[in-house]
């Protein structure tokens, strides 16, 4: 029983989980097993993925440790060729496509098959944004000038609005004054009708 909790506490303790984002077509490394302190210990590594739109987790790669001293992995489509595997266990996929976001674990194992520890690896693969398309980059710049632009003779348009109106109102407006200084004039006797009438 002591034993067996011995095993479970030194799973946890080993097992980590990691959080990675990389732009498609960069690599992304993570930590598949410590050989520096624990190489005489491990015997062999299983590597296994699953995608965003699957369930479960399907084998990649089984590394033993007559290949640890080598940098090329053995893997599954479409993993084969683009997978690298450092002197230090770091696990390396290069060339990395959109279909790659996931996770990814990496159990390491004694010769006795007991588990050792296990990384886990949750890959965020963030497809190539405007950055690296200089059209697309022109594209949002043409349209800011134009809804800028547009903008522009909007305001242009309701200033000339305006002002014929405030002109509108400044001809009515004159004309009312006239027309009111001529009815009072009109209105008015002239000096030979006082004379005539005192």
């Amino acid at each position: 029983m002591f034993q067996l909790m011995k095993y479970w506490l030194l799973i946890v303790f080993i097992s980590t989980t990691y959080g990675m984002e990389v732009r498609e077509g960069q690599s992304a490394t993570f930590n598949c097993a410590d050989f520096n302190t624990s190489a005489a210990s491990v015997d062999f590594v299983f590597v296994k993925f699953r995608g965003a739109e699957q369930t479960t987790l399907g084998h990649v790669a089984f590394i033993h440790r007559t290949a640890f001293d080598r940098e090329e992995v053995n893997a599954e489509s479409p993993f084969e060729d683009r997978i690298r595997l450092s002197p230090d266990g770091d696990l390396t996929i290069i060339n990395t496509t959109i279909s790659d976001g996931g996770f990814y674990e990496c159990s390491a194992y004694s010769q006795t098959f007991t588990l050792f520890s296990k990384n886990t690896l949750q890959l965020n693969v963030k497809p190539l944004d405007h950055e690296d398309h200089p059209t697309s980059s022109g594209a949002n710049v043409g349209l800011i000038i134009g809804i800028i632009l547009a903008l522009l003779l909007l305001f242009f348009f309701i200033f000339l609005i305006l002002l014929k109106r405030t002109n509108l109102v400044e001809k009515a407006r004159t004309r009312i004054i006239q027309t009111y200084r001529s009815m009072k004039v009109g209105s008015q006797p002239s000096k030979t009708e006082v004379a005539a009438n005192p």
